[in-house]
C-alpha cells in the first residue's frame, strides 16, 4: 500500500469546520475573529483506506454490520492473540511485532460507517497506475533493491515523512494524533508521527525559494470553514 500511495494521487479530503452548537450559542472565535479550531485531534480508525473488493458497490455499513466488522478487525489485529508459528495481520509465521499494549489504531469505524476512507472514485478504491506511475514504481523498486545507502530508502523508512503526516493524513497502528494551532495568517498542523509540523499560510499562492518534503500548502477561509 505504501508504494501505491507514494505513486498515486487519491482523493481523501478532510475539511475542518467549526463545531456545531445550538443556534443560541456562539461559535468560539480567536482574537482575530476566526472560528477557533485549535486543539488536539485523533484520526485513528479501523476503516480501511480502500473498500474491500468483496463489498463491491456497498458504500456504507449498517450499525450491525459495522459492529461485526469492528469485532472482526479488533480480533484479527490484536498482536497478543497472534500465534507466532502461524502469523497474521500481515506478518509471516515466525515474525511478530510489538505486543498489543503499544498499539492505538482505534477500535471502531468512522462515524458515517463508510466502507473506505476513499470516497472518490465511487468504488472506494485507488485507481490503477498509469504508464508513468508504473514506470516510477518499477524504478523505485529497483533503487531499493540496489540501495547502497540511506538515500535510496523511502521517506517512510527514514522517518522523514509518513502516511500519518500527510497529505493525506491516513491512520496507522499508532501516533494517530495531531495538534492544530492558528495565528492570524497561518495555521499549523503538528502530527505526532515523526513530530512533523506543516505550517500553512493563508494565501492565494505559495512561492517558496526551496522545495519541501511534503510539498507546499495554502489555506483560506470560506465563511467559517477552513
Amino acid at each position: 500500500m505504501h508504494k501505491r500511495w507514494l505513486s498515486t494521487l487519491a482523493l481523501v479530503t478532510g475539511i475542518l469546520t467549526a463545531p456545531l452548537y445550538a443556534q443560541t450559542s456562539a461559535v468560539p472565535r480567536t482574537e482575530f475573529g476566526q472560528p477557533d479550531l485549535q486543539g488536539t485531534y485523533t484520526f485513528r480508525t479501523i476503516t480501511p483506506l480502500q473498500r474491500p473488493p468483496e463489498l463491491a458497490d456497498k458504500a456504507t455499513l449498517t450499525a450491525e454490520e459495522a459492529a461485526e466488522w469492528a469485532a472482526y478487525e479488533n480480533r484479527r489485529q490484536n498482536r497478543d492473540l497472534i500465534i507466532d508459528s502461524v502469523g497474521g495481520a500481515g506478518y509471516p509465521p515466525g515474525v511478530i511485532s510489538y505486543n498489543e499494549f503499544w498499539y492505538e489504531r482505534g477500535n471502531d469505524t468512522i462515524a458515517d460507517r463508510r466502507t473506505s476512507l476513499i470516497y472518490d472514485p465511487p468504488n472506494g478504491r485507488l485507481p490503477p497506475l498509469n504508464a508513468s506511475g508504473q514506470a516510477r514504481a518499477a524504478y523505485m523498486q529497483q533503487v531499493r533493491r540496489d540501495s547502497a545507502g540511506p538515500e535510496a530508502r523511502t521517506l517512510n523508512d527514514r522517518c522523514i515523512i509518513n502516511n500519518r503526516t500527510g497529505p493525506p493524513l491516513l491512520p496507522g497502528s499508532y501516533n494517530n494524533n495531531m495538534q492544530l494551532v492558528q495565528t492570524e495568517d497561518h495555521v499549523m498542523i503538528m502530527t505526532e508521527m515523526v513530530h512533523h509540523a506543516r505550517i500553512v499560510p493563508f494565501a492565494d499562492t505559495f512561492d517558496a525559494p526551496f522545495n519541501q518534503w511534503a510539498g507546499r500548502s495554502i489555506a483560506r477561509w470560506d465563511g467559517d470553514t477552513l
